[in-house]
């Protein structure tokens, strides 16, 4: 199948929007799908070479994509037709779209659309837009992230929207990464990490709602354990290392941003992955996804082969549970840490946590992703 796909997107960014078009990007391309992806671009940026982008995303495999303008003066009107029209282009069979606003527009002139849903349209413009969606022929499905966004979804929109047109998709890893990672002592050597210490990981944003000062509250009361994040902005490394600092906490190593094809050898130098969100989840974007969220770490965290300990919330039980992780109530701090201290001393329990996480996640792969959506249509030749 020929596949417009319209981002809402700045590539390259350190966004988790951005990511995900470009690991669904490349599925599409891996199942044989003929895919040309339209992004943001900052007016005036250059654009990036092919190198930096495969780097930059994990990937193995790149596809056209092309770079628009976006005016911030136009609020992205501008770009969101600009982006369909380009997208369309004789031969396309199918848009596919997380931006609610070009879907509208791929519809009302006429064209096949895939709708992909990240949250609740919010507002009235933005329950607006959604029934005149749903409300068109051209629509040929949505895609929620979680059975609870599906949940909700339906009951917001009872009236126009019906069971049979929403498929749930989580999102996926790509388990080819995790296939040749290095050994825990190849990784703490590249790292420069001692060989004998006991850490636990975290990668992804610091801002709240992460659980960041959870962790941090957890690293004040064990010192016998070493505390890595990965991830970040440069303004909230700047802040959470001035915490840290203020706390006197030297157990904490906080690397900030790293690529996606570096991830890797970290999560081998760790011994836990953690995973702290809160009750309210930030995303960059703004609003709460605490209710119906489909992390991507959590996807690589469970190829790693390493233990997981996560909050206890409903929408990550739709993956997770007690037999693949340690689940915790988000503010329950003595529960993370004697989940910590156990993992220190019980390594069989370990692995077989880590061992089932795996078993698990090879049915979310970002390709199998994209079969389970696609399933009724037919690549391209």
């Amino acid at each position: 199948m020929r596949i417009g796909y319209v981002s809402d997107s700045f590539i390259p960014s350190g966004a988790a929007n951005s990511m995900h078009v470009m690991k669904m990007g490349q599925a599409l391309a891996q199942e044989g799908h003929q895919v040309r992806l339209t992004a943001k671009k900052s007016w005036g940026a250059m654009a990036p070479d092919k190198g930096y982008l495969m780097s930059h995303y994990g990937l193995e495999r790149l596809f056209p994509i092309r770079l628009i303008p976006y005016h911030r003066l136009t609020k992205g009107l501008d770009y969101d037709i600009r982006s369909v029209l380009w997208a369309k282009r004789p031969g396309c069979d199918m848009i596919y779209t997380r931006s609610i606003r070009a879907a509208l527009f791929a519809t009302a002139i006429g064209h096949n659309t895939i709708f992909e849903a990240h949250n609740v349209p919010a507002g009235s413009l933005g329950a607006w837009y959604f029934r005149r969606i749903l409300n068109n022929c051209n629509l040929s499905k949505v895609v929620a992230i979680t059975h609870a966004l599906k949940k909700l979804l339906l009951e917001n929109f009872s009236d126009v929207l019906y069971d049979d047109r929403v498929i749930v998709a989580p999102d996926g890893v790509d388990l080819e990464r995790f296939s040749n990672r290095p050994t825990k002592a190849e990784a703490r050597l590249a790292l420069n990490l001692d060989p004998q210490d006991f850490v636990a990981g975290y990668v992804g944003h610091l801002y709240p709602g992460r659980g960041v000062e959870q962790i941090l509250d957890i690293a004040k009361r064990s010192h016998d354990i070493v505390f890595l994040f990965v991830g970040g902005t440069p303004q909230d490394i700047a802040n959470r290392k001035r915490q840290a600092a203020e706390m006197a906490l030297d157990n904490v190593r906080i690397v900030g941003f790293v690529a996606n094809s570096e991830l890797p050898t970290f999560y081998a130098a760790c011994d836990v992955l953690l995973m702290p969100y809160q009750r309210e989840v930030a995303v960059s974007g703004g609003g709460n996804t605490a209710n119906y969220m489909s992390p991507m770490k959590m996807f690589e965290y469970m190829a790693t082969g390493r233990m997981i300990i996560a909050s206890d919330l409903p929408v990550l039980r739709e993956i997770l549970d007690d037999t693949n992780a340690v689940l915790c109530d988000p503010d329950d701090i003595p529960a993370w840490r004697n989940a910590l201290q156990r993992a220190k001393i019980d390594a069989e329990w370990s692995l077989s946590l880590a061992v089932n996480a795996s078993a698990k996640v090879e049915n979310f792969t970002w390709k199998r992703r994209v079969q389970n959506i696609f399933h009724d249509f037919t690549p391209a030749n």
